[in-house]
This record gives C-alpha cells, sequence and structure tokens, in this order.
C-alpha cells in the first residue's frame, strides 16, 4: 500500500470456492477499465493469506476494501455491481 500512496488502492478480499467472489472479480474488470490507472485492484485470496484477512478484519467474502493514502476510506461486504462500486469510489 505505501507504494501506491498516490493513488486510490482497491483490494478484493476472496477465495476461490466462494462464487459471489467469482462474480466481483468479473464485474473489478469493469473498474478497472473505467478507471485505468487511477484505481490499482489487488486480489488477496483469504486462504492463502489468511493474516491479511485478520489483519483488515475480513468477516464476509467477498470483500473490497479502498485505500486513499494507505488509509481505509471505504469497504463494501458482499457482492455488487461495477456501476454500484465506480458510484462508491466516485
Amino acid at each position: 500500500l505505501l507504494t501506491f500512496r498516490d493513488r486510490l488502492v482497491l483490494v478484493d478480499f476472496h477465495a476461490k470456492w466462494c462464487g459471489p467472489c467469482k462474480h466481483v472479480q468479473k464485474e473489478l474488470q469493469i473498474v478497472r477499465d473505467t478507471f485505468g490507472g487511477v484505481v490499482r485492484v489487488f486480489n488477496v485470496d483469504t486462504e492463502k493469506f489468511p493474516s491479511l484477512g485478520t489483519r483488515f478484519n475480513i468477516d464476509v467474502l467477498p470483500t473490497l476494501v479502498l485505500f486513499k493514502e494507505s488509509e481505509e476510506v471505504m469497504r463494501i461486504e458482499g457482492t455488487d455491481t461495477a456501476e454500484g462500486i465506480i458510484s462508491k469510489i466516485k
């Protein structure tokens, strides 16, 4: 996160077995295309990196967390459409 302090960073916390997570990942491609390099999107598999899920208090999958200047500014728990995610980021 410190590397991208000058940009918004959206982190997708998910797991491979999570059906709704797969839907959100498709929607995130539209978000990436919409914002280009303004918003960096990263995926974190909470099965592979459980300590990150714990560190960021992830209780629901999928969870999207938006960071600005390394601080959490928004959280979406559960599924959402690309349009919904984009409107919340703006």
